[in-house]
């Protein structure tokens, strides 16, 4: 029987002060830092930003029938763009979804 090979023993759990000797220091100022006394930023998302950032969350497998030039169209975009064609169709999937999400929040329903 061979005895099985045991790679070296790893540090475990370093804190940050273990670290860098600066990052005690920075949370000592953070912690003094009063969240209530610092004004309220806002700013908005570009919707189409918004929805490709929604899109890549998570991808689900589904099966669609598209016409063949579509298809050829979206491989001819995909190619000039160095992406797949999936991509792209997923690209132009969102902003329609987009659009329409923008046209019934203005519509209210």
């Amino acid at each position: 029987m061979r005895k099985r090979k045991t790679s070296p023993k790893k540090p475990i759990g370093q804190r940050p002060q273990d670290i860098d000797p600066d990052a005690q220091a920075t949370e000592e100022a953070l912690a003094s830092v009063d969240l209530d006394d610092l004004d309220t930023a806002t700013f908005e998302i570009d919707p189409v930003l918004l929805e490709r950032a929604r899109s890549r969350a998570k991808l689900k497998q589904i099966t669609i029938r598209v016409g063949e030039d579509q298809l050829e169209i979206a491989r001819r975009v995909a190619s000039a763009q160095g992406e797949k064609y999936q991509q792209v169709i997923r690209r132009w999937l969102a902003y329609g979804a987009s659009k329409a999400r923008r046209n019934l929040n203005k519509t209210g329903t």
